[in-house]
């Protein structure tokens, strides 16, 4: 499908933005970012600017940071309000992604009564669409648990060390006697001296 003269425009203002994967490179533009999600009202236009923060990879905690800080998530809710209602396909799809992008940002209970995301997510949760509605609930669900366990929220897994663990050789000591041979006698008193040491050496007793 050809894109739309503003699209291309769009694209071109977002150039220096993004990197090769597509997603937002730095901090310093997000407030750029935000300004041009305020000015653009088409839907194509709309995907193409959730497209990039979606594929937001590096520096993703300060980036999303700074979005939430400059009135990104509010505008987020401007966008839902815009779509909501409407039953086109691209509306809907609009939605979805809005709502994949909502459950990577980090949200507090400040965030949520600063802005009032929480309000125009729970429309969604009676939207006609199924799909909509569940991805909906699950967001609200998910935000209730954070401000009810906020030490929870971002807490990185704990790596499983059973998986990892590596099991090492075992080692055992083994003393051997010095040979016969390397028993000296001594021609004067004709007596023997063993000048050598037990020998010491390790053996992997894992081994066949």
């Amino acid at each position: 499908m050809k894109r739309s003269a503003l699209v291309v425009e769009l694209e071109n203002k977002l150039s220096d933005m993004i990197g090769p994967n597509g997603g937002l490179q730095e901090a310093r533009w997000i407030g750029q970012f935000v300004n041009l999600m305020a000015e653009t009202t088409n839907v194509e236009g709309r995907d193409v600017l959730l497209q990039a923060l979606l594929r937001t990879t590096q520096n993703t905690k300060a980036i999303y940071g700074r979005f939430s800080s400059v009135g990104g998530i509010e505008q987020l809710g401007k966008w839902i309000k815009d779509h909501e209602k409407n039953e086109q396909s691209e509306d809907r799809g609009l939605l979805h992604t809005i709502l994949s992008c909502l459950n990577k940002l980090p949200v507090t209970t400040e965030i949520l009564e600063a802005t009032m995301i929480g309000k125009a997510v729970k429309s969604i949760c009676k939207h006609s669409e199924p799909g909509l509605q569940a991805k909906a609930v699950a967001l609200i669900k998910k935000w209730a648990s954070a401000i009810e366990n906020p030490n929870e929220v971002h807490r990185p897994p704990k790596p499983n060390y059973n998986e990892t663990k590596i099991e090492l050789p075992k080692r055992q000591k083994v003393e051997e006697q010095v040979p016969i041979e390397e028993i000296h006698s001594d021609p004067e008193t004709n007596e023997y001296h063993d000048f050598s040491k037990k020998r010491v050496r390790y053996v992997n007793i894992l081994s066949d």
